[in-house]
């Protein structure tokens, strides 16, 4: 008979480490990687999980699991007191704010943006424990958007698709622009925003070969995309979206030599919901008086904003530009 092999004997240095691996955990903001506390502490990887054998072996958690877990996530291994982390991880935070960010995007359900979000939180959903999926059972009845009032954008995924490639590639792309009554144009752009305005219409912000200007185009009047494959472009380090439509009251934006302030007066019954709400970075609101407050913007176009002033007649009038709303 062969001898049973004697037990490694306990050393002041291992119980040294041992004390250092605890007070780590006990005191982490986030869970440590192995790889961490091996370069730390100056021992293997195979010393930290002999020294975590043991104390799992001694000690438990107070429902009954491991005293230290590990997490396994996009190669890492990380360790936390199974007591200390009963809360939500990041992971699960992460994948709740994908499925909550999924919910809002509803208006590309059917389209290669959605299918691609979707594969996304699938990758997210691999990392995490068993532990930790448990806390996702439920999610779709948890977070919900009615979806009242949305476009579906469906029937241009070929579009989308397209418009995609060149954004990402960025390559130059020919598309067919409805232009109303029938009419339709053709362009060669460069692709530079894709935009989601008033959380449900999209919108691509993108330069104009043919009239050297940034200029927006609604989704859904792009009849036909093609991307042109030799024709790549370098993308402009000095453009700012923010900058090309924060003229306008929306998406679209005119001349910045044409800016001047808008007022418009409300009623004060409507002073927590305009308040409240972003309507453009330059408004201003004046404290309600004798019934009455004032919210002031500066524009240099004023086609949408004329239509949501008019939305709020005849609790709302202009006060300038004079005859705006006539």
């Amino acid at each position: 008979m062969t001898d049973k092999p004697k037990s490694r004997k306990p050393t002041y240095g291992a119980a040294m480490n041992i004390a250092r691996i605890l007070q780590e955990l006990y005191e982490a903001q986030r869970p440590p990687s192995i790889t961490d506390i091996v370069e730390r502490l100056g021992i293997s990887k195979k010393t930290i999980q002999r020294y975590l054998k043991v104390l799992n072996s001694e000690l438990s958690s107070k429902n009954g699991d491991d005293f230290i877990s590990i997490s396994r996530q996009n190669g890492k291994e990380e360790l936390f007191l199974t007591d200390k982390n009963q809360g939500l991880s990041a992971g699960v935070f992460q994948l709740a704010s994908m499925v909550i960010g999924l919910k809002l995007m509803d208006l590309l359900s059917g389209t290669v943006l959605k299918e691609g979000l979707e594969d996304l939180k699938d990758k997210l959903k691999e990392g995490l424990s068993s532990r930790e999926r448990k806390w996702l059972i439920d999610l779709d009845r948890k977070f919900m958007d009615t979806g009242f009032g949305k476009k579906n954008y469906k029937e241009k995924d070929d579009q989308l698709d397209v418009i995609l490639q060149g954004l990402l590639r960025q390559l130059k792309l020919e598309i067919e622009y409805e232009k109303g009554e029938g009419e339709s144009k053709t362009y060669i752009i460069r692709p530079y925003t894709f935009l989601i305005h008033k959380g449900a219409v999209l919108y691509l912000l993108a330069h104009v070969d043919e009239y050297n200007e940034v200029r927006t185009f609604r989704i859904e009047k792009i009849k036909n995309a093609v991307y042109l494959k030799e024709q790549a472009f370098q993308y402009p380090p000095k453009y700012q979206p923010k900058k090309i439509i924060q003229g306008g009251f929306g998406v679209f934006a005119g001349d910045p030599k044409n800016q001047e302030n808008a007022v418009i007066e409300f009623d004060q019954g409507l002073f927590e919901y305009i308040s409240t709400r972003n309507w453009h970075p330059s408004q201003q609101f004046s404290k309600p008086l004798r019934g009455k407050f004032r919210m002031t913007v500066t524009l240099d176009d004023f086609k949408e904003f004329k239509s949501w002033a008019k939305s709020f007649i005849p609790e709302a009038r202009v006060v300038k530009p004079s005859g705006t709303c006539q």
